[in-house]
């Protein structure tokens, strides 16, 4: 009976780990989305690209027409021709977080590709400076790069 035993639990603790294994092998994918403006309702249609349905609306300003994205996909920059102005809607909760006065009807909208390259060498201390804009020529440091700006 004790050897049963131990080998019923000998193989609960095989297929315990090998679970952990195969749930350790599969890599998780971070769903992606598209922000579609509705001119007509004055707001955003939240879209998953993977199942193409429709996951939130949002509500922002009159007549919304351009969208763009931040680099890192934190937020969603709306311009909104009827109210003369600019929705931020973060992108982790499908809300509105600020609304930006800007000219007479904006339509488009763009945002800078990244956050530029370091100045000096201490910027790139302490994991520092991963994402940026690459120069045409640079010299790989590890998580760094041998770069610095000199305003020329």
């Amino acid at each position: 009976m004790k050897r049963a035993s131990s080998k019923l639990f000998l193989s609960c603790v095989c297929l315990v780990l090998l679970l952990g294994m195969v749930l350790l092998g599969v890599q998780s994918q971070a769903q992606t989305f598209t922000y579609v403006t509705n001119d007509g309702s004055s707001s955003v249609s939240v879209i998953n690209t993977a199942s193409n349905a429709v996951t939130a609306t949002v509500a922002v300003g009159i007549f919304p027409q351009g969208v763009a994205i931040t680099p890192d996909g934190t937020r969603a920059y709306v311009t909104n021709d009827g109210t003369n102005s600019v929705s931020v809607i973060d992108t982790g909760t499908n809300t509105v977080v600020a609304t930006v006065p800007v000219g007479i009807e904006p339509v488009g909208v763009a945002i800078t590709p990244g956050i530029g390259p370091p100045t000096n060498k201490n910027q790139c201390k302490n994991d520092g400076w991963k994402v940026f804009t690459i120069p045409e020529k640079f010299k790989n440091q590890g998580d760094c790069v041998s770069f610095v700006n000199a305003g020329k």
